[in-house]
């Protein structure tokens, strides 16, 4: 249900939100968006810079040394 709703908030298909919960981006992108980012600029950030540099460390993207309201800051 929470998936549902977001998915149609963020006026992002099911795939794109596939693609968001897996690469473990889901809390952190609400967290980022209830900080004050626009929600596409979240996803941006999440799914995109943030997850290669996960990637290239070899971490999960809730171990990298950002916070949600880090990632909302640099989204205004």
């Amino acid at each position: 249900m929470r998936r549902r709703r977001l998915t149609a908030d963020w006026g992002i298909s099911e795939f794109d939100m596939q693609s968001v919960v897996n690469a473990g981006a889901l809390d952190p992108i609400v967290e980022t968006v209830d900080a004050g980012a626009p929600a596409d600029q979240a996803r941006k950030w999440w799914t995109g810079e943030l997850a290669r540099v996960a990637n290239e460390r070899g971490v999960e993207l809730a171990e990298l040394p950002i916070t949600p309201a880090q990632v909302a800051a640099s989204s205004r």
